[in-house]
């Protein structure tokens, strides 16, 4: 016969593999980093953007697509790297 201490542990252990069955094993789970969203709205993506708008070349001898480190290139201090391009 299972005691009461026994019957509780069996019942945590359940409980624990159905949560971790319903979320670990989900084929519904959305990778958040591949949601496109609208920075526009936000004040500084905005100014940034028109600001690279404005740089815009019809001719462009490179174009890079990237993120917070090829953002962080446009700081001043980093320009030296751009005149060894």
């Amino acid at each position: 016969m299972i005691n009461k201490k026994s019957e509780n542990r069996i019942k945590i252990i359940f409980l624990f593999l159905l949560i971790f069955t319903m979320y670990g094993f989900s084929d519904k789970q959305v990778n958040t980093a591949a949601i496109p969203t609208d920075r526009l709205e936000q004040k500084w993506w905005k100014e940034r953007h028109e600001k690279i708008l404005k740089k815009l070349d019809s001719n462009p001898q490179l174009i890079l697509i990237g993120n917070s480190i090829l953002h962080a290139l446009d700081y001043p201090d980093r320009k030296i790297l751009w005149e060894n391009i």
